[in-house]
């Protein structure tokens, strides 16, 4: 297939179509209709223009590292090994859309990722540098490595890792299966759980900040808070095992905790650091079918600019 390049649109009717080198250049424009399938093993340059998915894009890598690149689903996106995305690359899963795939993804720079619809990759999801995430649908990954901004409204489930060395925004549900580390930041407004992980990464392990507004439900196996972390707010926790604060736990007015393998009367079992202005009273477990205020309203759809800054 030749190179879809600078004046070109390139419609794609329904059919199939295999390209092992694909072009988009200089600001050109690629449209599959409903029916189309393009399935690329690679893009043979950082492509540089718009891609519209209403059918069916199956790639093996995308390596979207220059400043102009869009990407656009509305029907469903396959990857199968790695896709990067870079400078101001906005990747955009709509509502009713799939992005799916054994693969994995990078965001760096600022490029961004906005997912309304149904994200799951067995694969890693990996933000760096000043990149963002922000989801409104529901997303199911193998690992999350946090190291920009995160906002979820949606439910994010992760069934591997996860680490937060950026900003995590949490209103709605957050699922994190193998443990979650707040290295950076997280604010939880809605649901986080935090289960699973490793020997001595159990359950929810603060080494950054963690901060709860009073709607926040925070629940767990495991919950430490590390010499270097602090859970600040308000909010509810509820743990089912071994509770410790080598850090600071100080509440703003107030912490709720409840530690349903409590040692004696205390509220931690094991307590090193400092605790201030939290109680222990019983947190029933969240009920994810309730959802929280901050979760996106169902059949409101995110507004989004669909343009593509200048190639420089």
């Amino acid at each position: 297939m030749p190179p879809i390049s600078a004046g070109m649109v390139v419609l794609f009717q329904a059919g199939t179509y295999n390209s092992l080198s694909a072009m988009v250049t200089g600001g050109g424009v690629a449209c599959l209709a409903p029916g189309a399938k393009w399935t690329v093993t690679s893009f043979g340059v950082a492509p540089v223009g718009s891609i519209y998915v209403r059918g069916e894009l199956d790639v093996q890598t995308l390596q979207a590292l220059s400043n102009g690149f869009l990407l656009e689903n509305e029907g469903t996106v396959s990857v199968g090994g790695i896709i990067q995305a870079g400078a101001n690359s906005m990747l955009i899963n709509h509502k009713g859309a799939t992005w799916q795939g054994t693969g994995s993804q990078t965001l760096f720079g600022t490029a961004s990722l906005t997912n309304e619809g149904t994200i799951d990759l067995v694969g890693s999801l990996t933000l760096a540098e000043q990149s963002s995430f922000t989801n409104v649908g529901d997303t199911t990954v193998g690992a999350f490595q946090n190291g920009s901004t995160t906002t979820n409204t949606g439910t994010i489930t992760v069934i591997g890792s996860a680490t937060t060395s950026g900003t995590l925004y949490n209103r709605c549900i957050a699922d994190f299966r193998f443990g979650y580390e707040s290295e950076g930041s997280t604010t939880n407004e809605g649901i986080v759980l935090a289960t699973g992980g490793t020997a001595n990464r159990m359950g929810l392990y603060i080494s950054g900040t963690y901060t709860s507004t009073a709607t926040g439900v925070t629940s767990g196996s495991d919950f430490t808070i590390a010499v270097t972390g602090q859970m600040t707010g308000a909010g509810s926790y509820r743990f089912t095992g071994l509770t410790v604060v080598a850090g600071r736990a100080a509440g703003s007015p107030q912490i709720v905790f409840y530690d349903t393998s409590q040692t004696g009367n205390q509220i931690f079992d094991v307590v090193t650091g400092t605790v201030t202005n939290v109680v222990r009273a019983v947190v029933p477990p969240p009920d994810p079918a309730v959802l929280p205020a901050g979760c996106a309203a169902a059949g409101v759809d995110l507004s989004i600019t669909k343009s593509v800054s200048p190639v420089s």
